[in-house]
């Protein structure tokens, strides 16, 4: 403050200050910083893919046993995402059926995970191409880190792999969540049929 004589007269002239209010400042820096999407699995940053951001951050809810198409299906489109089939029933290989759907709707690739081979895949709704791992192959990237969190990984225990048609059971379809399978339950290994795998296909979100 400034006071100013006159000769019969006093007045007080206020100096405007440069200071903001710490109250201010702190609101606006909190305003400036973007605010992390809470991820539902072990991973504790984004994985670049938005798709893969929002099955992490979405809430999995289990169904009844046997029914890894319909869980897994109803898992993902509440997690907002694009290009899942409204039905299987003409695949024998029910998860087959639903690979092939999600490859052809052009919302979904095929990672091409360490180890991966590239193959046509045959079901009666078509031939897709895609990224094919052993069992072996599929365990060793899983044990190092290379299939992130929320990608959908398709699995079979038959010797003919995805040539088989005869029947859904021992195909699987689930998603990668804390380090294991959600199917329709939470698995705590990557493997749902343990060391009796026979070929993997990683599916994530976005066209390639």
């Amino acid at each position: 403050m400034t006071r100013v004589s006159g000769s019969n007269t006093s007045r007080i002239q206020s100096t405007p200050s440069t200071r903001q209010p710490q109250e201010t400042v702190q609101l606006a820096q909190a305003e400036a910083t973007p605010q992390r999407v809470q991820l539902h699995s072990r991973d504790t940053f984004e994985t670049g893919n938005a798709g893969l951001d929002a099955i992490n951050a979405a809430q999995l809810l289990p169904g009844r046993d046997h029914t890894c198409v319909t869980t897994v299906r109803a898992n993902l489109q509440r997690a907002g995402l694009q290009g899942l089939p409204s039905t299987t029933s003409q695949d024998g290989n029910n998860p087959r059926g639903m690979m092939v759907q999600m490859l052809q709707s052009g919302h979904w690739h095929s990672a091409a995970i360490p180890g991966a081979t590239q193959r046509a895949i045959t079901s009666p709704y078509g031939t897709v191409q895609a990224q094919v791992l052993s069992g072996d192959a599929y365990m060793a990237a899983a044990r190092n880190g290379q299939i992130p969190e929320g990608s959908v990984v398709f699995q079979t225990r038959h010797p003919a792999g995805w040539a088989y048609g005869g029947g859904s059971r021992g195909s699987d379809v689930g998603i990668v969540r804390d380090g294991g399978i959600f199917n329709y339950r939470q698995f705590s290994g990557m493997s749902v049929y343990g060391n009796n795998l026979s070929e993997v296909v990683v599916l994530q979100p976005g066209a390639r």
